[in-house]
């Protein structure tokens, strides 16, 4: 148990990963979807929300749009701090790619639980299915997948005599 927890919880970050490549490959496209959708989220006009969440849009006065794609910015500002801090993982600290899977797999069952049940929006407020709704379980799978991995112990060097 004090193995698994240091390799989730390193003493010491540094760039000593000893667990399989493919979890650091899955961090990486983890990362650049989140620098996109980052970036949709802070500088689209609509903030992503009609555009590519399908959002319907609101009529008031005043214009109760502008306050939902404020937040959206403002969550688009998030996650490219969290992204960044990914990246970072990625070129500098690679021990703590687990962690950062952990993070990320908390924050999808985050969006799991928040959409099902503390603030659900029903179909009424979307024109369709948003991509994220539709791919927040296979997200889930696939992180979940690449933190097992990485949470691996490192092979052992063969001690077989080579022929």
């Amino acid at each position: 148990m004090a193995a698994l927890l240091d390799r989730l919880l390193p003493p010491v970050a540094s760039n000593a990963y000893h667990g399989p490549r493919v979890a650091v490959i899955g961090l990486a496209l983890l990362t650049a979807l989140m620098l996109f959708r980052s970036g949709v989220h802070l500088f689209a006009p609509d903030g992503g929300m009609q555009s590519i969440a399908t959002m319907i849009v609101f009529e008031g006065d005043p214009d109760p749009d502008r306050v939902i794609h404020s937040l959206a910015s403002l969550w688009g500002l998030e996650q490219l701090i969290v992204a960044s801090l990914q990246a970072l993982v990625l070129l500098r600290y690679r021990n703590l790619v687990p962690l950062m899977l952990l993070l990320l797999g908390v924050e999808w069952l985050g969006r799991l639980g928040i959409g099902l049940f503390l603030q659900p929006l029903g179909p009424e407020f979307f024109a369709r299915t948003p991509p994220g709704a539709r791919g927040i379980l296979p997200m889930l799978v696939v992180i979940a997948g690449l933190l097992a991995l990485s949470l691996r112990p490192p092979r052992k060097p063969s001690t077989a005599p080579e022929r």
